[in-house]
């Protein structure tokens, strides 16, 4: 792994936040993941901010948060939450005594993880941008995974209270894509590695 030379980490407000929430493992785990999981600098960043909020919580919280991590930061940060969901974040987080307004100044950018690595780290991406049909399904399966976990957090929570009954469950997320012209359904990964083996009708008569 890439390790940073004698660039001083800490000039990077990436950097700084690492080694304030003691996430010593994040610096390289940041490079992994852009270099040889191919993701985005969008994905790193929501990644990255996340885990910062969850050591902000960690370290501050005068009390428990109820709602997982994923849920606060997607309350706090994106357009499409609902008011009801910003409310609800607002409130649990000062309960605790945490400033939503400070929780977000601590959030980055996408071009400040990419200062932070090509800058702070000096790694780049290979020219060729890696194989696009691997990383469509590599993405696709982190979306599920973590649509699995929310939505197992989501039953889990529920089950404790009088809205919801299940002695056990499993959830299970499935992306399926079916072809207009012949009706066959595949798996998103299996589409996009094989192809579909409907004939070929563009011919005409």
């Amino acid at each position: 792994m890439t390790e940073p030379g004698d660039v001083d980490v800490r000039r990077y407000k990436v950097g700084r936040l690492i080694g304030r929430y003691d996430l010593s493992d994040m610096g390289g785990e940041l490079v992994e993941r852009w270099i040889e999981r191919e993701e985005s600098l969008r994905t790193l960043e929501t990644y990255f901010n996340e885990r910062v909020l969850a050591a902000a919580i960690d370290q501050r919280a005068t009390g428990p948060v109820t709602s997982p991590v994923e849920e606060l930061y997607f309350a706090l940060t994106d357009d499409e939450a609902s008011p009801g969901e910003r409310i609800s974040a607002v409130r649990q987080l000062e309960r605790v005594d945490l400033s939503p307004e400070e929780l977000r100044g601590e959030f980055v950018t996408h071009q400040a993880i990419y200062n932070y690595l090509t800058e702070g780290r000096g790694v780049s991406k290979p020219a060729d941008g890696g194989d696009p049909v691997r990383r469509e399904v590599e993405r696709i399966g982190r979306l599920k995974s973590r649509t699995e976990a929310v939505a197992t957090d989501s039953v889990d929570r529920l089950s404790k209270t009088p809205h919801l009954e299940i002695s056990g469950f499993s959830v299970l997320v499935d992306v399926s894509v079916v072809c207009d012209r012949c009706g066959i359904r595949y798996s998103f990964g299996e589409l996009l590695e094989e192809g579909c083996s409907c004939p070929d009708q563009s011919t005409t008569d």
